[in-house]
């Protein structure tokens, strides 16, 4: 939220459903920070600021890392919904 414009933070902080999603998982011999976004909105104001960033930092646990490789993928919302109803 550090990385994005605070007029917008504030925005998100209304909304009672969030138009992005995040989540932490270990793959294999890495770490991968995903970031879900449903509008065009929240991907303008969300994912292209992060597009920037080369470090990331965990306050509470106080750790710094390196970001080493970005992909963005794009969905219609026929595959969304496809993905979201129809796969484990």
């Amino acid at each position: 939220m550090e990385q994005i414009d605070t007029d917008y933070a504030q925005e998100l902080h209304q909304y009672s459903l969030n138009p992005y999603s995040q989540y932490v998982v270990k793959e294999k011999d890495k770490t991968v920070w995903y970031i879900c976004t449903v509008n065009e909105e929240a991907y303008e104001n969300i994912i292209l600021p992060l597009e920037e960033l080369k470090q990331i930092t965990i306050r509470r646990k106080e750790i710094t890392t390196n970001v080493v490789g970005r992909s963005i993928e794009i969905l219609e919302e026929s595959e969304l919904m496809k993905q979201f109803y129809e796969e484990k």
